[in-house]
Order: C-alpha cells, then structure tokens, then sequence
C-alpha cells in the first residue's frame, strides 16, 4: 500500500488549480445540511423546554422520542450529501478531470440512479454496526471500519452494469473483505488529520472549506489504491 505521505500529495494534485471546483461540489450539500441541523436544533430546544415543563409523564416522553428521530434523519442526511461528494472525488480521481457540473454532481446520491440502493445500503451498515456495538462499542467501531467501503464499491459495480448481480448485503460482504488487514491502516490515515481539523476549528469553520475536500479527496484516494492492490 502507498503511504499516507503519498495518498495526501496524489490528492492535493488533483485538486491543484481546482479547490473552487471542490468547493462547490461540497457547498451545496454543507449549506443544505447546516439548515437541516438549525432546524433540529431549533426542534431540541423545544423539546427541551418542553420536557422541563412538562417534567417526567408520557408527554416529555414524547418529546423526547421525536427529537431521538430528528437527529437521526439528520444523520441520514448528513451522510448521504458525504457519499455524493465522495462519489463526484471518485469520479475525478479516475478520470484526472473536474466535474464540470460540481454542483450538481455533488448531490448525485440525491438522484434515481442511486437514492433508494445507496439509502438501503447505508440502513443495513448501520444495523450491523449496531448489533457489533451491543456486545461492546470496540466491535462496533471494527465493523465500521470494515464496512467503511461499501458505498465506493456499489458505486464501481454500478457504473460497470452489473448491480443487478449483487445483494445490498453483498456491497457490506465485499467491503469487509477488501479491508481485511487494512482497517488501522484507514484509521491511522484518518487520524492523521487531527492537526487540520483543529486548524479548522481554530477558523471558526471557515478553513473547513479547504480542509474537507482534501480529506475527501484522500480518503476516495486510499480506496482507489486499495482496489488496484486487490
């Protein structure tokens, strides 16, 4: 496997000349998924207020439950805008090309092609991931590692036609193959940007519009060699 030192630099390559491009392939979905978060905010406070209100009944209950549900179709979203824009860095990384529609591509998860496979695939990786995590959160957190690639590799089956081959509990199967032995290695690799997010949040976030996409771009980056190495 190339080192991370490498995977780091092929990505800066790529995007050389192009960080406006990333950008934008990343804006879209990061502004749509700050109104989605404001909104559940907006919604816990309520629920908040309301539980101390109310106290301890069926009704804070309640409360309660609907806001547990918010935060989760948040999540939901939040990761399917993630898995467009790392779809589009895919993309690019193949071809050697910017998207020419970055905003649009940026949000193709949101589209017929993928939506409901990439939907289904993320609700049955989570409910592994939750089954591993009530034995103890450590397996739970090495499924997760393993299952971190299914997304691509639907992505890479799909482009070639032959989906129609595969079981969304094949995409999990495989990924957790193409990682075996690989899993500390992506999770050193992920860890080694701790520097930049704390650069990021030294920015107030604003670095986070340079800082994303070049994680993204490695991230997508390790799958491409790992893939070749298979």
């Amino acid at each position: 496997m190339v080192t991370r030192k490498q995977l780091k630099q092929e990505a800066r390559q790529e995007l050389s000349g192009n960080w406006w491009t990333a950008i934008k392939v990343m804006i879209i979905p990061y502004l749509l998924l700050a109104v989605v978060l404001t909104i559940i905010g907006i919604a816990t406070f309520a629920t908040l207020k309301a539980n101390w209100t109310a106290g301890i009944s069926e009704g804070a209950t309640m409360h309660h439950s609907h806001g547990t549900g918010g935060s989760s179709g948040a999540s939901i979203i939040a990761n399917l805008f993630l898995i467009g824009v790392q779809f589009t860095f895919l993309d690019w990384l193949r071809q050697h090309q910017a998207p020419l529609h970055p905003v649009r591509s940026g949000l193709q998860v949101f589209t017929g092609k993928h939506f409901f496979s990439v939907l289904i695939i993320f609700i049955v990786r989570n409910i592994f991931i939750f089954l591993w995590s009530l034995l103890l959160v450590i397996p739970g957190i090495i499924k997760g590692y393993s299952y971190s690639q299914a997304f691509f590799i639907y992505k890479d089956i799909k482009d070639r036609g032959e989906s129609d081959k595969y079981s969304y509990l094949d995409y999990i199967t495989l990924s957790r193959k193409l990682m075996d032995g690989h899993k500390m290695e992506f999770f050193v690799l992920q860890l080694s940007f701790i520097g930049w997010d704390l650069l990021g949040m030294l920015t107030l976030g604003i670095g986070y519009l340079w800082i994303s996409p070049y994680k993204q771009m490695t991230f997508v980056n390790y799958y491409r060699h790992l893939t070749n190495e298979q």
